[in-house]
């Protein structure tokens, strides 16, 4: 049994094989019954028929012929008498009953309007009813009842004043019961009714159902298996070539996550050249400063005149420079640790301090910083990963308006809500980029640099939607390029 659960596609097709058979074991009896009944109908209008023709041969050769040639009469008490033939309605009568012994038939005549010999022969309900039936559905009423819980089916047929001669005999008979002149052509004189019992057939028909079932089934149920087992057989194929597949995603993911992290301590080593440039220029005045104070103070020692108000004021400027490298270093070591924890943060605080690290407002760049920003944006994330965005993003901006050798060069940066999120664009004046370019710009392997390697944007975006959970896009503005960061 588990075998045949183990597959979603076998269970479906085991109760469509019980649906399909439990439609045939309702349709096959359904169907046949009803063609059954249809043949049946048909065969007791033959039948009926053939009686008929039989009595209308009766009439138009023997009966005619007696009376024009022989001493014979005509008389429903014919029997035992050899001057006495049967009357036509009598034959019928007699036909029927020698018929009704033959076989599983039952044929009955009877009519409203019955001869004296008959009198006695009182109409059930069922004739009654038949005869008035009969009149509204053009002369055959057929319908289905139980005789000893025997299914049956009654066919009857209106019998019509078809011939003059009938006419005229039921007119002027004297057994009649009925008016003179009552009868004309096309009249129903009465019914000819066959009752045919159906048990027999019916019951052929559930046995050639049974055998339709168990034929159908037996195919079926082996068609099943064989099935069932080619199909459990090349799921478990699929499946162990599935693991496998899954197996070798799962290789190439940690490959690829190794690769990602690879490539983050690359981009992160080969900016710290920049970093280390840019501590060098910040340093650079400093340092300088400290040389004046040192050179001023050993003059002043020379000379002899340094005094205590001197050196305080001397020592209190060391001091704040110090201080002012200190603090330097600090934010260039808190940008390349490597921790990993999301906190709290303002995101002006962090934009001014990556604004500082990249150096683009020194007076040696050149290029001013306007700022459209809403100081009261804070956001939960990992600070040392959008920083290095920004930076990358700042830093690119700077080279592009150097590259172009832009005038009056700006590089603007806005921090909104946007909907549901936190909207951080940077803008440039720098002509924008390339517009068969714009689509493949965070393509690793992309560069407009001669000595570039295209890593600097596709790390961004990596980090923007693998870290950070945000988008990173671009889009050409009016003035250059728009990078735009939804967090």
């Amino acid at each position: 049994m588990n075998f045949f659960l183990k597959s979603k596609i076998l269970i479906s097709i085991w109760l469509l094989f019980f649906v399909i058979l439990m439609s045939l074991f309702i349709l096959i009896p359904y169907i046949t019954e009803k063609n059954i009944i249809d043949l049946v109908i048909q065969n007791n209008k033959q039948m009926v028929n053939q009686i008929k023709l039989t009595r209308s041969y009766y009439v138009q050769y023997i009966v005619k012929d007696i009376e024009n040639n022989y001493d014979i009469t005509f008389d429903s008490q014919h029997k035992n008498d050899n001057k006495k033939l049967p009357l036509p309605a009598t034959m019928i009568h007699e036909l029927g009953e020698i018929f009704s012994k033959e076989g599983d038939y039952k044929y009955k005549t009877y009519s409203n309007f019955p001869f004296k010999n008959r009198l006695n022969r009182v109409l059930s309900k069922n004739d009654k009813k038949t005869l008035e039936e009969i009149k509204k559905s053009n002369g055959v009423y057929v319908s289905r009842a139980y005789i000893k819980n025997k299914p049956i089916l009654k066919v009857a047929i209106a019998d019509y004043m078809s011939e003059v001669s009938c006419v005229k005999c039921h007119n002027n008979h004297i057994d009649k019961t009925w008016e003179n002149d009552k009868w004309s052509l096309g009249d129903i004189r009465g019914v000819i009714e066959i009752t045919t019992f159906l048990d027999k057939p019916f019951g052929q028909i559930i046995k050639m159902r049974n055998d339709i079932l168990f034929v159908v089934g037996v195919l079926f149920i082996l068609f099943i298996l064989y099935y069932s087992y080619k199909l459990v057989k090349r799921e478990d194929e699929l499946l162990e070539m599935a693991d496998l597949l899954d197996k070798k995603v799962q290789i190439e993911i940690v490959k690829n996550k190794e690769k990602e992290q690879l490539l983050l301590q690359k981009t992160k080593l080969s900016s710290m050249g920049e970093m280390i440039n840019a501590i060098a220029h910040q340093w650079r005045q400093p340092i300088s400063e400290l040389s004046s104070i040192l050179i001023n103070i050993d003059l002043k020692y020379r000379l002899n005149k340094i005094n205590a108000q001197f050196m305080n004021t001397k020592i209190k400027k060391a001091e704040n420079i110090l201080e002012y490298m200190s603090e330097t270093i600090e934010d260039f070591r808190s940008f390349f640790k490597k921790d990993k924890k999301k906190s709290t943060f303002n995101v002006c605080k962090m934009i001014n301090n990556c604004i500082n690290i990249s150096n683009i407002s020194s007076d040696t760049n050149n290029i001013k910083v306007i700022k459209n920003i809403n100081s009261d944006i804070s956001i939960y994330t990992l600070q040392n990963e959008l920083s290095q965005v920004i930076l990358s993003l700042l830093t690119n901006s700077k080279e592009a308006l150097h590259f172009n050798n832009i005038q009056k060069a700006f590089i603007r940066i806005d921090v909104q809500y946007y909907k549901n999120d936190i909207m951080i664009s940077i803008e440039d004046n720098a002509k924008g980029i390339n517009k068969k370019n714009i689509k493949k710009i965070f393509n690793s392997s992309f560069t407009t640099k001669e000595q570039g390697s295209g890593m600097g944007l596709y790390i961004s975006r990596l980090i923007v939607e693998k870290n950070l959970n945000g988008r990173l896009s671009v889009t050409n503005s009016k003035y250059g390029a728009k990078f735009i960061i939804y967090l």
